[in-house]
């Protein structure tokens, strides 16, 4: 099966915007080890580690935007 793969940029990117404990996270959440996880970052294909990350990412970008909606309902 083809997919289509981040750059390096990107998983840059990605890696740059999760939080600290974001790869045992992702790495448990797929029964995976964390250094599967550390490996796609730097380049390795995995479907199934790809979409982990995204889904973290996902999750945590929706966390930060309740955050900041909440920090400026109390701030206003």
């Amino acid at each position: 099966m083809h997919f289509m793969s981040k750059t390096q940029e990107q998983r840059d990117e990605i890696r740059r915007r999760l939080p600290h404990g974001s790869i045992s996270r992702i790495a448990e959440s797929i029964g995976r080890s964390r250094m599967a996880v550390s490996n796609w970052f730097h380049g390795s294909q995995s479907l199934e580690v790809e979409v982990a990350v995204l889904k973290e990412l996902e999750r945590v970008t929706r966390l930060q935007q309740e955050v900041d909606s909440k920090v400026k309902e109390l701030l206003d």
